[in-house]
């Protein structure tokens, strides 16, 4: 199912109104990390104990050692996924902000994720405010677009006009 170019528009405007909640949760996830580590490290001198009898059919001996680190382990490799998409989510986000024009990047940065009136987003930028709610708002929001979905500007790359 191929979105329209509103649908991806909803989902930038989401990523900036999300973006604090965004830093938030990647301080967050660097610290499970960190605290699963002084775990693994505070038991690190657990020994491998095979006085549980074979389970399976392969007579497979798992002790509850070895089944406590394939469970960290397990909750290591989620975390760190979570974390990788997180920031490239964050990373997409500034770095088409970055390549913004000036008076776009900041109408973006006040309004969704500063949170700011119309009125303080309009005297910031020097524009009317009716101006600046329209014509510039969906100029913006255009550009970002493009900048965070890049494919969507090759789409029509070929297209006979």
């Amino acid at each position: 199912m191929v979105m329209d170019m509103e649908a991806y528009k909803g989902k930038v405007v989401a990523m900036l109104r999300g973006y604090r909640e965004n830093e938030v949760c990647i301080c967050m996830l660097e610290a499970d990390l960190q605290a699963l580590e002084r775990l693994d490290s505070y038991n690190g001198n657990m020994a491998v104990s095979y006085d549980h009898p074979s389970s399976g059919a392969t007579n497979k001996v798992i002790s509850p050692v070895e089944t406590e680190l394939l469970q960290k382990e397990r909750q290591r490799e989620q975390l760190q996924k979570a974390l990788a998409r997180r920031k490239a989510q964050k990373q997409r986000i500034d770095l088409a902000l970055e390549n913004m024009p000036y008076t776009q990047r900041i109408l973006l940065q006040m309004k969704y994720i500063d949170n700011a009136p119309w009125s303080e987003v309009a005297a910031t930028v020097n524009h009317a405010e009716y101006y600046v709610k329209k014509e510039l708002k969906e100029k913006a929001l255009a550009r970002l677009t493009y900048y965070v979905f890049p494919e969507l500007s090759l789409v029509n790359l070929f297209a006979e006009r």
